[in-house]
């Protein structure tokens, strides 16, 4: 086929597409694409006519993700790209079913094919920068928002992932230059004003952050992380942090949990914690265990070995799917410390809570609901964040510090016994190390 009758196709083509017959035109540009790969006009014609026959599949499928169809719509776009191979829309589609699904390998797999169609497509670098922010590549997350804010320098949304990503580098400044951009382009967003006071109370700048979370609260006044930290700023201590503050940290954090924790702050709670239990136990397992506040089964670790069975609960979906990719546990279930405690059927030898309370002020409840209805005694063992005050503090962190004596006032109500406390580095923040408090509570 010369390139005399290769223009000839193109022409019939052009013809099929203004007739409404795109499938035959797809076929004739297939035929230009076999004989001249590198035809320009094939390939666009292609890249469009395959765009065209999805939109109204794309129209419905982002629908139902929205509706929380994902495993349905996960396989539909799987089946569809093998048909439409050039339609770069589905490639995107396609990444952000993964990424919902947690396989984020193959939903940066899916950006790069939607990208190598279409290279200036500013949603697909901003959701390969997501993506790569969940698996803990924040210099390459963060370059590919700065190549979707070249390409469209008005979307706010762009902005504010640059900035989480920013946060989670440590890179305060220029997260909350990258925050001020996103407001100047949505004023009304009040989630932009909570993310910018957060980025400031990290850089000490409590009087900014106070400014933000008030901005965020007058557009949404039920905004949780805003209302918490508000309380946390102005000397408020609430007997709880609320849980959708608590899920929506841990599920932002779930994906560079670990990394930041246990590589950058020198976390070492979990091994902490077992090393103590082990040396107060008789035994050679701790037979049943809840751990209360498993996130991603840090502490899992260090007990697998040495239980029966082991149990976790947690607020948060997203560190969940991490504790289960450990397959460690003998069951995970996400929910609410006090409802669980209040319903179950508890019969657990051992409790475990590492670094859970300093979400938690008030813990009178949770020692109760453990001593009452444990079907038999057992242990209690869990770290504080410490403070020589008398009672519990909610700090300007957000974090509560609790008091060893207020910790012996409730086993004194309660009758427990407190066997061992002893204070401890808990990890760093802002190069400094927080103290904390390692207890251990036979019921």
């Amino acid at each position: 086929m010369g390139s005399f009758s290769a223009d000839q196709i193109l022409v019939k083509a052009n013809s099929c597409i203004k007739k409404g017959k795109i499938d035959e035109a797809c076929d004739l540009y297939i035929k230009v694409l076999n004989t001249f790969p590198e035809n320009r006009r094939a390939m666009q014609g292609l890249i469009n006519s395959h765009e065209a026959l999805v939109s109204k599949h794309l129209k419905t499928m982002w629908f139902m993700r929205r509706s929380g169809q994902r495993e349905t719509i996960l396989e539909q776009a799987k089946i569809l790209t093998k048909k439409f191979t050039h339609a770069f829309s589905l490639w995107n589609l396609l990444g952000v079913l993964f990424h919902d699904s947690g396989f984020l390998n193959a939903s940066i797999e899916c950006y790069e094919k939607a990208l190598k169609i279409h290279p200036d497509c500013a949603a697909v670098h901003n959701n390969m920068g997501n993506t790569l922010k969940d698996l803990g590549d924040l210099d390459n997350a963060i370059k590919s928002y700065g190549q979707a804010i070249k390409i469209k320098k008005n979307n706010a949304n762009t902005y504010n992932n640059l900035g989480l990503a920013l946060m989670l580098k440590g890179d305060l400044k220029a997260a909350i230059a990258s925050y001020s951009e996103a407001i100047k382009i949505s004023p009304n967003n009040s989630n932009l004003y909570t993310n910018m006071g957060n980025a400031e109370v990290n850089n000490l700048d409590f009087n900014a952050a106070e400014k933000n979370y008030r901005k965020a609260l007058a557009i949404m006044p039920d905004d949780a992380v805003a209302n918490h930290m508000l309380a946390a700023l102005t000397g408020a201590t609430p007997d709880t942090a609320s849980k959708e503050f608590v899920e929506q940290l841990f599920d932002a954090y779930a994906p560079s949990f670990e990394d930041a924790l246990v590589n950058k702050l020198q976390y070492a709670m979990p091994q902490v914690l077992a090393k103590m239990a082990i040396e107060h136990q008789s035994k050679k397992s701790f037979g049943s265990v809840l751990d209360l506040g498993c996130g991603t089964g840090l502490i899992g670790l260090e007990l697998r070995g040495s239980t029966q069975r082991l149990e976790g609960i947690d607020l948060s979906s997203k560190m969940l799917k991490q504790a289960k990719s450990k397959e460690i546990y003998d069951r995970l279930i996400q929910g609410d410390i006090i409802e669980f405690l209040t319903s179950a059927e508890l019969d657990f030898n051992y409790y475990f809570a590492a670094d859970v309370f300093i979400y938690i002020g008030d813990l009178f409840k949770i020692f109760s609901l453990i001593k009452d209805r444990n079907k038999e005694g057992g242990k209690l063992i869990f770290s504080t964040e410490h403070s020589e005050k008398s009672g519990f503090f909610l700090q300007q962190s957000g974090r509560y510090s609790h008091s060893k004596s207020y910790i012996q006032a409730i086993c004194e109500e309660l009758d427990y016994q407190m066997v061992h406390f002893s204070q401890v580095d808990l990890r760093k923040e802002r190069e400094k190390l927080i103290s904390g408090g390692i207890y251990l509570l036979e019921f």
